[in-house]
């Protein structure tokens, strides 16, 4: 791993990192890699999952939470079992002024979009008609 991303904010306010995956997916499990000097840090941060960000407000409200990081694997990660649906994946930290981050993989597949096509089907036409 080469560089990692730290977010500091004001007191009064709580840290958060988010990304845009750029298309909907379901998203079965996403893996988090501190920086080793704040491994300890992202222990209850929670992983959040939604389609919108207009309003930031997502970042910290309780809902759309699909986990929350406990705690590392032998290997120095975090495991988020996750299983939603959506475009933009945040971590956020609770009281807490800073996240420092060195890697996120979100595991999961593009949600497919289906075409509506409107037809207009004559019930008053057969085969037999010519």
């Amino acid at each position: 791993m080469g560089s990692c991303s730290r977010t500091v904010v004001s007191p009064g306010q709580s840290a958060y990192w988010y990304v845009d995956l750029g298309f909907e997916y379901t998203i079965d499990y996403v893996l988090i890699y501190p920086a080793t000097q704040y491994k300890e840090t992202l222990t209850e941060t929670d992983v959040r999952v939604v389609n919108d960000v207009s309003d930031v407000s997502f970042i910290i409200s309780s809902n759309n939470i699909c986990g929350t990081v406990t705690s590392a694997t032998s290997e120095g990660y975090y495991f988020v079992d996750c299983n939603a649906i959506g475009r933009y994946v945040s971590l956020h930290k609770s009281n807490s002024l800073e996240v420092t981050l060195c890697e996120v993989k979100v595991h999961g597949d593009k949600v497919k979009q289906c075409a509506v096509i409107d037809t207009v089907v004559d019930p008053l036409w057969t085969s037999n008609d010519v």
